[in-house]
């Protein structure tokens, strides 16, 4: 017979006749009438094996008490056992660089069902076939060729191992300053790593219907009758942009308001899809004049009104409310990029009377970058649904109509994207949207107030100030470039102004999973950079305790 290797034993094979048992380096190995079996002594590194092969099984993994939930294959509830440790990142980054490499290349599917769970824990799914995990040989020590040197293709894994197996051991701690992609939690990260489920399975429909449910209050809809669908799409912000603009806004005359880069970019794509557009363009930190908007409107009937909500290159607020009340007035219908205030900003679609609305995963959601959303009316809908066929993968239509009739997506999504939305959904629900976003306030407040304390201005719009970030002008001395490449070395990223703003400023962000003393920290750094540039120069660094400053950036 065959004896099984140990895993010790850095994977050589044996042939040996024995009859009885013989133990093989923590392996039992039986050869009786009925043919050869193997059954580990249970140790580290060991799992129950069917074939005369040491084998392992990768098994789904859980979120306990919430949210999308999967027992381990082997029935293990309480966390993954020891087995599953063995490729954990506490080992050495080449030794888990090679283990992975071995489980994707003769990884074989496992024919064994598994019960899953997502919600509630009543609720629960089988789940069987290939779709219930992997299993896959034992993970053997990586070869080396004579005289002690890696193997071809051995030093693209070592490459790898070095980033991707380490993580951020021996670096400071990442800390993401801008508005997107932002950290994430502990809970995100958790349910990220421990949910491994099939697109068409009912755990990821479940999954669907839960974030659509969990996403009405954070953008204002609270009827449980209410008429707006929630369409996910698996691509930024701007994919749900062109989603819409692809449809409702390609059946007749529309009209873009622009104060900034984003709403520049919403008109670029509108007339890919529409010859009928027209830009009512504001300068950059300019407020949105009411009164031009209204005279607009009135001297051509339009079909759609699109407007940024929070335009992130100069950290202002539009007012939304007056302009969806003017665009109904004159028989228009509004749309609304919201993409970076959703989670941060109040939103009150239903009050509000905003026709469409588009956001995204990635920023004050605090989730992985990667999911597109679209809240749209149903009768929106209708009326461009005569409409020419449009793009086929970022078709409204067919993208709402699989989550109503399906709780599908049409396409394969980014499903751990999608699992990363739904557990920040939850945290948001738990904690309380009004508490969400006290706490993101609370975060700018305290910047703006260190800021005016080192005597840096910044761009104040009274009355129309963003809570997601805080827009910074830079020193006469202090270059972007020397500041960024300073913070970088410790950790710290921060985002170089746009267009115009470019050089000139830097943005801070105040969302994500942010730490209590993220902020104050890394403006302690920037504190320094001013003073290694002060000292160069020989002007000397000003405070002002008490001032504010209200410098637009100009």
């Amino acid at each position: 017979m065959i004896a099984t290797p140990s895993p010790s034993s850095g994977g050589g094979s044996g042939l040996a006749g024995i009859r009885g048992a013989q133990d093989l380096g923590g392996w039992t190995s039986t050869n009786n009438h009925s043919g050869l079996k193997c059954r580990p002594r249970r140790g580290p590194g060991q799992l129950d094996s069917r074939s005369g092969q040491l084998r392992r099984r990768i098994a789904i993994g859980n979120v306990p008490n919430q949210g999308v939930r999967a027992p381990y294959v082997n029935g293990t509830e309480g966390g993954a056992p020891q087995a599953q440790r063995a490729i954990s990142s506490r080992e050495p980054a080449a030794a888990t660089t090679n283990q992975l490499a071995d489980l994707f290349e003769r990884a074989v599917p496992v024919q064994t069902p598994v019960v899953s769970d997502i919600g509630t824990p009543s609720t629960r799914v089988v789940a069987s076939g290939a779709s219930a995990g992997l299993r896959a040989p034992a993970l053997r020590a990586p070869a080396r060729a004579p005289g002690g040197r890696s193997p071809p293709g051995g030093r693209l894994e070592e490459l790898l191992g070095s980033y991707l197996s380490r993580g951020h051991r021996g670096r400071p701690r990442p800390v993401l300053l801008c508005p997107g992609p932002v950290l994430l939690s502990a809970h995100v990260m958790r349910a990220v790593r421990n949910t491994n489920i099939g697109h068409r399975e009912p755990e990821f429909s479940q999954l669907l219907l839960e974030s659509a449910a969990m996403l009405k209050p954070v953008v204002g809809i609270g009827s449980a009758d209410s008429s707006y669908r929630i369409a996910f799409i698996t691509g930024s912000g701007t994919a749900a942009n062109e989603a819409v603009l692809a449809s409702v806004g390609a059946i007749g005359p529309t009209l873009v308001v622009s104060n900034g880069e984003f709403g520049e970019r919403l008109l670029a794509t509108a007339r890919r899809h529409n010859r009928d557009v027209r830009e009512l363009r504001f300068a950059w930190q300019e407020a949105i004049d009411l009164e031009k908007v209204a005279e607009e409107l009135e001297r051509r009937q339009y079909h759609l009104v699109v407007v940024v909500h929070h335009e992130t290159s100069t950290g202002m607020l539009n007012p939304i409310a007056a302009i969806a009340r003017l665009a109904h007035r004159h028989g228009a219908l509004i749309a609304v990029d919201a993409i970076s205030s959703i989670g941060a900003e109040v939103i009150a679609v239903e009050e509000w009377g905003i026709d469409v609305l588009t956001g995204a995963s990635g920023k004050a959601l605090s989730a992985m970058p990667g999911v597109g959303i679209v809240v749209v009316k149903g009768s929106v809908l209708e009326q461009s649904a005569s409409m020419p066929a449009g793009p086929q993968y970022l078709n409204l239509h067919t993208h709402c109509g699989y989550m109503r009739d399906h709780a599908q997506t049409p396409n394969t999504p980014a499903v751990h994207v999608f699992v990363s939305l739904h557990a920040s959904l939850e945290e948001s629900t738990l904690q309380g949207m009004a508490r969400v976003r006290g706490v993101i306030h609370a975060r700018a407040l305290f910047a703006r107030e260190r800021l005016t304390q080192m005597g840096l201005e910044y761009a104040d719009y009274p009355g129309t100030n963003s809570s997601v970030l805080t827009c910074v002008l830079l020193p006469e001395y202090l270059s972007f470039e020397h500041l960024a490449r300073h913070l970088k070395t410790r950790g710290i990223v921060v985002y170089n102004g746009k267009g115009a703003l470019t050089d000139r400023m830097f943005q801070i962000g105040h969302i994500g999973a942010l730490r209590k003393n993220d902020t104050r920290d890394a403006l302690r750094q920037v504190q320094a950079v001013m003073r290694q540039g002060t000292q160069a120069t020989a002007r000397p660094l000003q405070f002002v305790a008490t001032e504010r400053s209200t410098r637009s950036i100009s």
